[in-house]
């Protein structure tokens, strides 16, 4: 599960796409391709802050538009 975390490339992919089929992991490969999806996102947080931010332009600057 490791390997393929780090995205392995030609020759290493195939073999490693081999190495799952023999294992029969595709299943838990599936499951960690869907929750690496989701850690891949933004928390509520970040999109606050720059909501934030973009307030802060728009009441600084606002007034010269």
């Amino acid at each position: 599960m490791r390997l393929r975390a780090q995205q392995p490339k030609g020759e290493a992919k195939y073999f490693l796409d081999i190495e799952v089929d023999i294992r029969q992991l595709s299943d838990a490969v599936a499951l960690s391709r869907q929750q690496h999806r989701k850690r891949d996102r933004h928390s509520l947080w970040y999109y606050l802050f720059y909501v934030l931010m973009l307030l802060l332009a728009v009441g600084r600057f606002g007034g010269k538009f």
